[in-house]
């Protein structure tokens, strides 16, 4: 006869796959996979030496993708080569404002390409190392080519990758745009340059005219400190006879002001001194009344000064 099985151990396995599948589902949330995500393509024609796949795709040092695919294109028709590197973007990394919720992801992409330009640009992650990252930015008034199926006229393009997938142009990297200047220098002709400058640096110096040049150029140098030095210790009590005289004129201006400001007393009608010297003179002018008037009677009765004078009769 079977063993009947236990209703209580089926129930703890029922209930520990749901609490797995339940803890399951949390940690795929959380790693990403249940998040809007959107594929886009660059085409480079340059090298993309130092890109891998799994580089970041940075927009001012925040991660809104990573780099998913990279291949390699050979037109031999056009004798040309072209890399498709897919990336995958992640829209939860960027917080959108004023974009309409029901436009489509590519129509707001074409709209950030051609409206403020939005383009792709391979930069250095890690000069040791070699190491690229790709790094979206707006460029406006940089010229731009689609090369999939983004074009206005319904063209697909030379090489679409895919229909679906949203194509960001692309500009040089900053090595390649250094590369391409030093290309337009003619490295022959500067060199050649410099080896004239260098000969007729050398045949200079070989000139006795300039050691003679130097020579006199030191004794020039030398008159010109030693008089420097004598006029100097001229100067100073030169300084110092100024600044008595200074001193001088400074005590000769203050005594002038006074007196000015004397002068403007007496020139006062109502002034102190003025009406003191008023006084004085009104009693002056008394005086002289009556000496005058003394020196009248003296010379009618100049037997005053014998007798004196008495009362009349």
């Amino acid at each position: 006869m079977s063993k009947q099985a236990n209703p209580a151990i089926i129930g703890l396995f029922v209930l520990g796959g749901f609490i797995l599948s339940i803890v399951t589902i949390v940690l795929l949330s959380k790693g990403g996979f249940f998040k809007e995500r959107h594929d886009f393509v660059m085409y480079f024609s340059g090298s993309v030496n130092g890109l891998s796949v799994g580089a970041p795709v940075t927009m001012r040092g925040v991660q809104v993708g990573i780099v998913k695919h990279i291949s390699l294109v050979q037109d031999f028709t056009r004798g040309e080569i072209i890399i498709p590197v897919v990336a995958e973007f992640y829209p939860g990394n960027v917080i959108p404002v004023g974009k309409k919720k029901t436009e489509p992801v590519k129509e707001t992409a074409k709209k950030l390409v051609e409206e403020f330009g939005l383009r792709a640009q391979l930069q250095t992650q890690s000069i040791i190392t070699g190491q690229f990252y790709v790094q979206l930015d707006f460029h406006p008034r940089t010229a731009y080519r689609y090369y999939g199926g983004n074009d206005d006229d319904g063209d697909d393009g030379d090489y679409d990758y895919d229909d679906k997938i949203i194509e960001i142009p692309i500009i040089p990297s900053t090595l390649e745009l250094l590369e391409k200047k030093l290309e337009k220098f003619e490295l022959s002709s500067l060199v050649e340059d410099l080896s004239s400058a260098a000969k007729a640096i050398s045949h200079l110096a070989n000139k006795p005219e300039l050691g003679q040049s130097i020579r006199e150029l030191e004794t020039t140098l030398a008159t010109i400190h030693s008089l420097a030095h004598s006029a100097d210790a001229r100067l100073i009590p030169l300084s110092n006879k100024v600044e008595r005289l200074l001193d001088g004129l400074q005590g000769t201006l203050s005594r002038i002001d006074t007196a000015a400001t004397n002068f403007k007393e007496l020139s006062d009608t109502e002034s102190p001194t003025i009406y003191k010297v008023n006084t004085a003179m009104d009693e002056l002018i008394r005086a002289a009344k009556s000496i005058r008037t003394l020196a009248d009677m003296l010379e009618n009765h100049p037997e005053v000064l014998i007798h004196g004078k008495g009362t009349g009769k």
